[in-house]
């Protein structure tokens, strides 16, 4: 079985993020609305020579024929809580690592190594969802990817794709809840930071759908959500927030709990996801070498109360729940997914 040390210690770059946009804007935030990027080769956004800009979202895969219909997550705006909408957590803890880095005349670059993955069965009605290896670029996508299966040494945390019940609707509408999940955020430097949630609902926008690669509503389509149509190629076709690369198809909601919170570190805010979710409040914080954690009470612990009870899954008053509700919006791009590995190279995938 796969095995690897999982620092629960998000380690991306703010410097590594700068030479990033850099180098697709061809010069810094202050110029780059008066320099066109390497990949702008007309005056569209993705250019005209992107293999993939037949399709509405820029799909690499391709589900027609197929009975199942395989999706991963390409961008994901969080819209609640107010203390996880900032834009350094939303693009370089999550987007940029959520982008595949395609080929330059697609305008379109990320390290791809947070992989959360959709696989609809129409025919068993089942959809497999769970989270994939790193995916390097646009070549090592075009043969298809994995979910991965793994314990987390330190944790005991078992890692694995979870299936469910669900109905996708032939206008390409699906609404399923009940998801827990772990979805793995791999680091640059090795290993994985973990981000553990409970009961997940999905379901699509309203009057949004899986489409097919002209924006059709479709089960067996390709897309949930859009490329925006509105980037400026003269600003390297870069959002004006540097996140919303997509109109978003579907929403998320689910919890997490303030302990799990805890062990999601984000090392360039030297913080743990529990202290953002607190709002970084003077009485439940403890700060030290090893940065701000929450604070702990006489038994062991924290002292942070969410705005959700996980035992009956519903809202409680603010401060005195063990959890906090997340919501986000995404969209969603079709990639071949070849069953389930332990391996990160999905040799094993089954």
């Amino acid at each position: 079985m796969f095995r690897t040390t999982i620092r629960h210690t998000l380690t991306l770059s703010v410097l590594a993020l700068g030479a990033a946009v850099a180098t697709a804007a061809c010069g810094d935030d202050d110029d780059k609305k008066n320099k066109p990027g390497p990949g702008v080769v007309d005056d569209s956004c993705p250019g005209s020579q992107c293999e993939y800009a037949d399709s509405v979202c820029l799909a690499i895969g391709d589900n027609e024929g197929s009975d199942r219909t395989d999706l991963r997550i390409n961008q994901l705006n969080i819209t609640f809580p107010e203390a996880l909408k900032n834009k350094f957590l939303q693009d370089t803890v999550i987007n940029k690592a959520m982008r595949i880095a395609y080929d330059e005349s697609c305008n379109y670059s990320g390290d791809g190594r947070f992989s959360w993955l959709f696989s609809f069965d129409r025919t068993s009605n089942k959809l497999l969802t769970g989270g994939g290896p790193p995916i390097e670029n646009e070549a090592a996508a075009k043969n298809g990817t994995c979910f991965i299966q793994f314990t987390d040494t330190d944790s005991g945390i078992e890692v694995k794709p979870q299936e469910l019940d669900v109905t996708l609707g032939d206008d390409g509408s699906f609404d399923v809840s009940g998801i827990d999940v772990t979805v793995p955020i791999f680091l640059p430097t090795g290993g994985s930071v973990l981000l553990p949630l409970k009961q997940v609902a999905v379901k699509n926008l309203p009057g949004k759908a899986i489409t097919d690669d002209e924006g059709n509503p479709s089960a067996s389509g390709n897309c949930i959500g859009k490329y925006r149509t509105n980037l400026d190629p003269a600003a390297a076709c870069l959002p004006e927030d540097d996140i919303s690369y997509f109109e978003n198809g579907a929403s998320l909601e689910g919890f997490i709990t303030v302990e799990d919170a805890e062990t999601v570190w984000i090392a360039d805010l030297r913080t743990s996801l529990c202290v953002l979710l607190g709002k970084q409040a003077d009485d439940i914080k403890a700060s030290g070498d090893d940065g701000t954690h929450c604070k702990r009470d006489g038994d062991g612990n924290i002292i942070l109360k969410g705005d959700w009870d996980s035992a009956t899954n519903s809202a409680v008053e603010p401060g005195t729940g063990d959890a906090f509700l997340l919501k986000a919006e995404f969209s969603a791009s079709a990639i071949k997914i070849n069953g389930t590995a332990s391996k990160m190279d999905c040799s094993d995938a089954k």
